[in-house]
């Protein structure tokens, strides 16, 4: 089970959003089960465009990296979502990545006994 801890600036958090976090961010396990640890940062600030009010940024760490997201908007929850949603891409690709790489290495691997 992913470790997710959840900070907030300037947002009192409720035990709903607390579970609309969890549940939208379990669901990256789904793609990814080697996620390690997801830090998650409910703020609000004061801009002058009133639609980028609730910002939500989040970390996510995986063996040898970490992936970033962040996203604002007038809605916490939209921000939730999308944000997830640009952390699901981050996490497909990070994944075909680690399987390219492998595949190149054991196509290497058996490769060079083919040469000798």
């Amino acid at each position: 089970m992913t470790q997710i801890i959840i900070k907030t600036h300037q947002v009192d958090i409720t035990d709903s959003i607390k579970e609309y976090v969890d549940k939208k961010l379990l669901k990256l396990e789904t793609i990814f089960d080697k996620i390690e640890e997801i830090q998650v940062d409910l703020d609000v600030e004061t801009f002058p465009n009133e639609e980028d009010r609730q910002i939500v940024s989040a970390t996510v760490l995986v063996p040898g990296s970490a992936l970033i997201a962040r996203e604002s908007s007038r809605d916490l929850y939209a921000s939730i979502d999308v944000m997830v949603d640009k952390l699901q891409r981050q996490l497909k690709k990070y994944k075909d990545k680690i399987i390219w790489c492998k595949n190149s290495y054991d196509a290497a691997k058996n490769s060079d006994a083919l040469v000798i």
